[in-house]
């Protein structure tokens, strides 16, 4: 069988991570998203009560919302551990200066972040950012002991 080398060039996988579009190579007026992980159970996030600013996907760097962003959409992804505890601690999600702008203390039995799950957080969206922002976790009432979940949020630069 004939081979046509410049096909096999054209669709060769070596050259699709220079097509690869991100967040800054689209512009102002196109949706962009980042996911911020919540990974007790990995120790990326500690399970104490009190503010916890979320890292990226991997949970292994820091990453904020940019300055002037315009928060459209949060959802939260919970996945393999369901959040566990050894008592009765609340979860609250928002960003810097508004620690419950996506979701208001909820039980950790709540279906958002039971495992598998996949909610919508619509409380104080649409948010427009002052300054660059982080995402938070406030953990209330008392620590918990496990769990993972994802805060996607997706957004456009703001003006």
């Amino acid at each position: 069988m004939a081979q046509n080398r410049k096909l096999q060039d054209l669709i060769e996988n070596k050259y699709m991570a220079d097509d690869a579009v991100g967040n800054a190579e689209l512009g102002a007026n196109q949706p962009k998203q980042l996911v911020f992980k919540f990974d007790v159970t990995g120790g990326t996030t500690p399970g104490a009560a009190g503010a916890h600013a979320l890292g990226n996907k991997a949970g292994t760097a820091a990453q904020t919302i940019p300055d002037n962003a315009l928060i459209t959409r949060a959802y939260v992804e919970a996945i393999a551990t369901t959040v566990e505890d050894s008592g009765t601690p609340t979860i609250k999600l928002g960003i810097t200066g508004d620690d419950d702008a996506f979701i208001a203390a909820t039980a950790r039995t709540h279906a958002t972040y039971a495992a598998g799950g996949f909610t919508e957080l619509t409380a104080g969206i649409p948010i427009k950012t002052g300054s660059a922002v982080s995402v938070l976790a406030t953990i209330e009432s008392a620590d918990i002991a496990s769990g993972t979940f994802y805060v996607w949020v997706e957004y456009y630069e703001g003006a």
